[in-house]
């Protein structure tokens, strides 16, 4: 038994190193401190990260890195210099682990570091020529990008090994080059019989940093209709990010079209967003229906009532073909696609897999038990085969383009514009079964949350039905990763049966990771005072379950006077509630020392300086960081931008890592397994029959 008023505290193997809090700003110096010197100074470079598999090394060095980066920072920048150094020895799986572990600490590297990383580059695949090892390339040439100049970056980018592709996060980086020397590069790369040239040229241009001189129009509008698809994307990118009007314009009069009954290609999404660039004398039904399903809703609003029509008479047909084939094809593995927004388009949505599905689950533990890379590449295989077949299902029958996302301004405007069809739509999904539902969920969702402005009650019902219906596709938004089917909930206009229902979602969260979900998607939607104001009814209840869920919806709220004013309840203070009490208050402070940190960062001119605050912000935070991280606002020097970047990269990380962790807590702490649970039952079965329990009656 714990004495009265004390909270069981837990060890770690890091506290021998540090035994005070570093992301706290209020602790002190630690007394121990020597011994992690000691430590991470005895770490040999060439044990990081050189297997599949994380070693000791690896470990005392992730958990290390808080408090060498608030206490002693000058012995770790050292020791991740050495380790980057390492790169040039290394062959294989070993340099391609380090590869992708090395864009995290770009802003502490310096000339040498950066001379030895570009070095292996040139040779990095030369051994194993995977695509995996190419990816790893990839991410070494990530590292080294931002201290290069733009040209220096298009070579190096021109010199990368291999002819895979390139992944897009290597476009954020790209910097402005000169007008006329973009142009000569493209006329260079077009008579280039080297492999790659024109297509790595074009994905440069495609950042749309520099501007185009008519030299560089000339060749792009060539590339309109190469051979090549990926060349054709690329030039249909450039043309959008650059919004180059001659060029869209000459897109506009060519006869290409995005449109297809299939599900969304990557080339129509590209092309379809240069498209939805054109200028007014070409804006109408004409141009709409040469564009993909997503960006038709991007323009329906500005393009007028003939094109909102048309929109949703192309999207009433999709629907109905939905509900009559929806239980033709179903798919054993869910699928989810990650999107930045649930406004318009902004990047192609590609499909992911996920271990989510209740049909099949792959835990971590499971992938975790494969011995090697190539069981797990081979796991992978198998689900994206199935999600594939799934796919192909729904184009066969022409209902694949709903699986594409929706967008919620394509809704607003049709509301506007064509408020009959749009009521349609309405009907045509409250008369659909649950099954028709799981393939129609996120545009159901759409027209809800559309339908609340106008008619909260009708909204209410339609989220209601989708209460309990699982998506064949999950559709999550923006880096956080949050649900729409939640999303759209709490964003939606105020009603009483729409409160109801998000107040059911905040009862019905079985564990820490759904509740922080739901407040995540309050605050998204301004809702953080509505959430707050149940917490404290339900401190009220003096319910210690119903206290325990609103300690921990009160410390999963940004930086607020309520949560504070809860945790210091006096009915706090003893067993139970006094842990959830500490879980939730230890939630709560992480978010406002992660929010410190991020300033401090914000402030900073020195790349090594910016780095420090962030690996400390990255620690503390966890998905609230997207109500709160905005760097291109925020910093003080915008040179510290690309290094934002990688704390970006880490801070959803960091927020995927919490999620898995609070998805196995509830109030905080982890229940007992289902076999320990077993074992209780039916002890407590045998200990009734024999009759020294009483049932409960």
């Amino acid at each position: 038994m714990l004495p009265s008023g004390e909270v069981l505290r837990s060890w770690r193997r890091i506290e021998t190193f540090c035994d005070s809090d570093p992301i706290d700003p209020q602790s002190s110096m630690p007394t121990n401190l020597a011994k992690a010197v000691e430590n991470i100074a005895a770490i040999e470079p060439a044990t990081i990260r050189a297997s599949i598999g994380q070693s000791r090394e690896d470990h005392d060095l992730a958990e290390l890195t808080p408090a060498l980066a608030r206490f002693a920072p000058e012995v770790l920048f050292e020791k991740l210099r050495a380790i980057a150094r390492n790169m040039g020895a290394r062959t294989d799986h070993a340099a391609r682990f380090l590869a992708f572990l090395l864009p995290k600490f770009s802003a502490l590297f310096g000339a040498e570091e950066i001379r030895s990383l570009h070095a292996a580059l040139r040779t990095f695949p030369s051994t194993d020529d995977s695509a995996d090892q190419h990816i790893g390339a990839q991410y070494l040439l990530m590292t080294v990008l931002p201290h290069l100049t733009a040209d220096e970056q298009l070579q190096a980018l021109l010199a990368l090994p291999g002819d895979r592709g390139e992944i897009l996060l290597l476009r954020r980086f790209f910097k402005p080059l000169e007008p006329d020397e973009l142009a000569m590069q493209l006329e260079r790369a077009e008579r280039s019989n080297v492999a790659g040239d024109l297509r790595r040229t074009l994905f440069f241009a495609s950042n749309g940093k520099t501007a185009l001189t008519q030299n560089s129009r000339i060749v792009l509008e060539r590339c309109f209709s190469h051979t090549n698809h990926v060349v054709r994307l690329l030039a249909f990118e450039t043309a959008a990010e650059c919004e180059d009007e001659e060029l869209i314009s000459a897109l506009a009069q060519s006869d290409w079209s995005g449109a297809s009954d299939r599900a969304e290609s990557t080339q129509s999404f590209y092309g379809s967003k240069a498209l939805a660039r054109v200028p007014d004398r070409f804006r109408g039904v004409d141009m709409l229906m040469r564009m993909s399903l997503g960006w038709q809703t991007a323009v329906t609003d500005t393009w007028g009532e003939d094109c909102a029509r048309r929109h949703a008479e192309i999207l009433i047909q999709l629907i109905r073909n939905s509900l009559d084939r929806a239980g033709d094809v179903t798919s054993e593995i869910r699928a989810q696609r990650n999107i930045v927004t649930v406004d318009a388009p902004a990047t192609y949505p590609y499909l992911d897999m996920t271990s989510e599905s209740a049909k099949e689950e792959v835990s971590f533990e499971k992938l975790s038990q494969m011995q090697d890379d190539d069981a797990w590449k081979a796991e992978q295989r198998r689900k994206k085969e199935v999600i594939d077949r799934y796919i192909a299902g729904l184009e066969e029958r022409s209902i694949g383009r709903l699986v594409d996302p929706v967008y919620l301004d394509g809704f607003k405007a049709m509301a506007r514009h064509a408020p009959d069809a749009f009521q349609e739509i309405v009907s045509l999904l409250e008369m659909a079964s649950d099954r028709q539902l799981q393939l129609l969920a996120s545009i159901a969702a759409c027209a809800a949350n559309v339908l609340s402005q106008t008619d909260s009650e009708r909204a209410g019902q339609l989220f209601e039905r989708l209460f309990n219906v699982t998506p064949d596709v999950n559709l999550n938004i923006g880096p956080a990763e949050l649900p729409f089917s939640r999303l759209a909930l709490w964003t939606a206009e105020d009603g009483a049966r729409i409160q109801k229902l998000r107040i059911r979602r905040l009862q019905s969260a079985t564990n820490d990771a759904d509740l922080f979900i739901e407040v995540l998607c309050a605050a998204q939607g301004d809702k953080t005072t509505e959430v707050l104001a149940y917490a404290r009814q339900l401190m009220t209840t003096g319910h210690p379950g119903q206290m325990a869920r609103a300690l921990l919806i009160a410390g999963f709220c940004d930086a607020n006077e309520t949560s504070p004013q809860l945790f210091n309840d006096p009915r706090l203070d003893l067993g139970f509630l006094a842990q959830v009490k500490a879980a939730a208050q230890a939630a709560y402070d992480r978010n406002i020392w992660a929010r410190h940190w991020y300033r401090l960062a914000c402030a900073a001119t020195d790349p090594a300086e910016y780095w420090r605050y962030c690996a400390l912000m990255i620690r503390a935070a966890d998905g609230r960081f997207v109500l709160w991280f905005d760097p291109e606002h925020d910093l003080a020097d915008q040179a510290m931008l690309p290094f934002a970047y990688f704390a970006h990269d880490s801070l959803k990380d960091r927020a995927k890592e919490k999620s898995k962790d609070r998805s196995e807590k509830l109030f905080g702490a982890r229940p007992p397994s289902k076999e320990t649970l077993a074992e209780v039952i039916q002890i407590t079965d045998r200990a009734v029959q024999l009759g020294s329990v009483q049932p409960i009656t």
